[in-house]
């Protein structure tokens, strides 16, 4: 039966070492080139259903969709279903109105079987619903220090933080920012989409062992690798370089 472990993103592996022993957990580096080419396939899946795309993260896109919900939901169902059986790939959409409201609607379509994997956010009754059931600290935007300070305040979901904070008081106290989380989440569009990312003055490929090295055979192979895979964000971007730094530790 599959176990329910405290084991979050972005979990140092020493913060969990006993749960390893104890469960026989297998751990395994990551291996980038693998996971670059799963992101270029899905991506190419994605641009077959939908035209308004914005890149967030290697695993995460915004989408403006257009038609009815219904038709909505309905291609990001078969979407979903294709990236399954092509890729083997499980993935959840949120649909709502605002990017923030979009990210809670994701967490409910991971987390909630009856969703199956597609969520929508779409009239005030379920964004009521959706912010009070959502833990401050959860809300994108929000991060660590400013979670504490809303709880000490006694804001301890989203909802709370909507209804007990006026938009002055968010405005001054956690900056323009703040304030436009505090607005998408009562469905009002603050920020908007870019389909166009902006070009990086600076581009850095940097990944460690996770063990030592003393071989120069398995220093190059990396240091080929990396390159390659800077020179490819340099390219996607259409720009040229004027130097080029490796740094080994």
């Amino acid at each position: 039966l599959p176990l329910k472990l405290p084991i979050t993103m972005g979990t140092a592996l020493f913060q969990i070492e006993h749960l390893i022993r104890q469960y026989s957990i297998e751990v395994f580096s990551v291996t980038f080139p693998v996971i670059w080419d799963f992101v270029l396939r899905a991506r190419s899946m994605v641009a077959r259903f939908f035209t308004d795309i914005e890149y967030y993260s290697c695993d995460e896109m915004f989408i403006t969709a257009y038609g009815t919900l219904e038709e909505v939901k309905q291609k990001a169902a078969q979407l979903r279903n294709l990236l399954l059986r092509g890729l083997k790939l499980p993935v959840s959409c949120g649909i709502a109105r605002t990017k923030t409201l979009a990210k809670v609607a994701i967490e409910f379509a991971k987390k909630r079987k009856g969703y199956n994997g597609v969520c929508a956010i779409d009239t005030e009754q379920q964004r009521i619903k959706a912010r009070q059931l959502t833990e401050i600290g959860d809300v994108w935007g929000i991060g660590r220090q400013y979670g504490e300070k809303l709880r000490r305040r006694g804001i301890t979901n989203a909802y709370d933080f909507t209804t007990k904070m006026e938009a002055g008081i968010v405005k001054a106290e956690m900056t323009i920012v703040g304030l436009g989380t505090w607005k998408e989440l009562r469905g009002e569009e603050c920020i908007d989409m870019e389909y166009v990312a902006p070009k990086k003055k600076s581009i850095m490929v940097s990944r460690s062992f996770g063990y030592n090295v003393s071989d120069r055979d398995s220093v190059f192979a990396a240091l080929t690798q990396f390159g390659s895979m800077a020179a490819a964000k340099l390219r996607a971007q259409g720009s040229k370089a004027k130097y080029v730094s490796v740094f080994i530790r």
